[in-house]
């Protein structure tokens, strides 16, 4: 099986803070936030700023394990712990 690290990462794997914050129904702001402090994982490319949605989602499955089944207002409190 190829990962993402073998074969590269395409654009639809890189997102911004607004493609992010769309999926996650958050103002762009707290995306930024939360890669700001670590929460979310982030790539600075030059002056931009990516998320890889492999991590992104990563992460919200972590928040949703240490909550339990949690609903989408609960993990994204976690998510800013």
């Amino acid at each position: 099986m190829i990962d993402a690290a073998t074969r590269g990462l395409t654009r639809a794997e890189l997102m911004t803070a607004r493609d992010v914050a769309e999926l996650l129904d958050v103002p762009v702001s707290t995306v930024q936030d939360w890669g700001r402090k670590g929460m979310l994982p982030r790539v600075k490319l030059g002056r931009h700023v990516r998320f890889i949605r492999a991590h992104v989602e990563a992460a919200i499955l972590a928040a949703e394990q240490r909550n339990g089944a949690a609903p989408h207002a609960e993990w994204s409190a976690e998510l800013v712990r």
